[in-house]
């Protein structure tokens, strides 16, 4: 998740020109090394035992990235905010079946605090939190 911290420390560091001159080149970044590598890991671990112990973490680590996706794609104005905001619901919802209760209490607050899904606009922070909540399958 190297990439997935530099990305939002880029960002937090960047004034409002500097985070549309520098959002394409993290979407890249994020692309090919984050996300890439995220989806082989959930590809080789969600149908066996070993989501036991790591589907949880592997599953929210994908909703973070798509959710970092998702306000990229806002600050560039691309239109693809809101198929983000979907993978990001989609991966949450697979994150919260496997989850422990204190897996899942700790995934509800971070949703409020944590700095990736705190960018996202106020309409998908409550979505989440609905998936969380199990009131949006």
């Amino acid at each position: 998740m190297v990439t997935l911290d530099a990305a939002m420390y880029t960002l937090a560091v960047s004034d409002e020109d500097g985070k549309r001159v520098v959002a394409p080149n993290l979407l890249k970044a994020l692309d090919e090394i984050g996300l890439k590598a995220q989806l082989n890991a959930w590809a080789l671990i969600r149908n066996t035992e070993l989501s036991r112990a790591y589907g949880f973490d592997t599953a929210y680590d994908l909703s973070r990235i798509y959710a970092l996706r998702g306000i990229l794609a806002g600050i560039q104005g691309s239109g693809r905010q809101n198929e983000d905001i979907d993978a990001a619901a989609l991966y949450l919802r697979e994150a919260r079946q496997l989850a422990t209760v204190v897996q899942l209490d700790a995934a509800k607050a971070s949703v409020g605090g944590d700095p990736v899904y705190a960018g996202l606009p106020s309409h998908a922070t409550q979505r989440l939190l609905r998936v969380l909540n199990g009131e949006e399958q």
